[in-house]
């Protein structure tokens, strides 16, 4: 799963925060138990949403999904930035996007070659 979210006064959207709560029931069984999912965030601020992705994280994770903690984007001052030009026109937006997806994409990798490794050990 992957989550793109702006940062609402210093945490993520309500609206986010409740679908997050909803899918998380029932707990254990849920349709994100389990599943891993990474974060990437974006605000006016120059921290670019990294509040309201730690916010997404922890809730996330609380509810039971596999929080990809290694694979973070952060897009700053987007507001501004992308007030003239559409972020897939932004050379740099676009390297820093596709270098999260390479990661993302290794760390579900090694998530799912864990299961094997531990499997032939046993």
């Amino acid at each position: 799963m992957l989550i793109v979210t702006p940062e609402h006064n210093g945490t993520m959207p309500a609206n986010l925060k409740n679908a997050i709560d909803w899918s998380s029931r029932p707990f254990g069984v849920s349709a994100i138990s389990g599943k891993p999912v990474a974060i990437i965030g974006t605000s006016f601020a120059q921290y670019g949403g990294v509040w309201a992705q730690n916010e997404a994280r922890k809730a996330l994770g609380i509810a039971g999904a596999k929080v990809i903690e290694n694979t973070v984007l952060a897009v700053p001052n987007s507001m501004v930035r992308f007030a003239e030009t559409h972020p897939k026109d932004d050379a740099e937006i676009v390297e820093q996007l596709r270098a999260f997806l390479a990661e993302f994409v290794t760390e579900l990798d090694a998530l799912e070659a864990a299961p094997a490794a531990e499997e032939q050990a046993a």
